[in-house]
């Protein structure tokens, strides 16, 4: 097997992986957004139940959800257009959707939206993008990441609609600003 078909049959299983990590990483994502428990007792109970996951997996679940949670109104305006505030009421889909659409904003728009130390270590950014490639293409195959989260997608059009939501782009309730 050459070189090559090495990395690619490793960043396949690398994607794999991520993509799992994110299906978790969702399910923590919305358990913080719907209780009133403080987030690191809920993140440390959560994970203390993940025992298949590796130490470092567990770090990258608990990054991948506060991540989405701080990119929330971006990714899911790039996802879906809805421009509403967070919500309490999110069903677990679109809380892995949302946690997959974190990451491929942030692998677009790195400036703007960095990525958790925790995310990058371990994984290229074509396993990242796979895996929540992945992730995106199961709930809901009308997304077709490929697509919806490719070059045009993050292009200056897109880019340029969510700089006109000021709210929206930084994240935070409209009242803020």
């Amino acid at each position: 097997m050459s070189d090559d078909a090495l990395i690619r049959t490793h960043d396949r299983d690398s994607a794999a992986r991520f993509r799992t990590i994110l299906e978790q990483a969702g399910e923590l994502a919305r358990l913080l957004l719907k209780s009133p428990q403080a987030p690191r007792a809920l993140t440390s109970q959560f994970l203390h139940g993940r025992k298949r996951f590796t130490s470092a997996e567990r770090a990258e679940i608990s990054a991948a959800a506060f991540h989405a949670l701080r990119c929330w109104r971006p990714a899911t305006f790039l996802l879906t257009g809805e421009t509403g505030e967070v919500s309490t009421r999110v069903d677990l889909a679109q809380a892995r959707a949302s946690c997959a659409a974190a990451v491929l904003l942030s692998l677009a728009a790195a400036e703007s939206y960095p990525l958790p130390a925790e995310l990058t270590a371990a994984r290229s950014r074509e396993a990242l993008a796979h895996g929540s490639a992945l992730l995106l293409d199961d709930f809901h195959p009308s997304w077709r990441s490929a697509e919806a989260f490719g070059a045009e997608a993050f292009g200056a059009e897109a880019m340029s609609r969510l700089a006109a939501l000021p709210a929206v782009a930084a994240s935070l309730p409209d009242w803020v600003l």
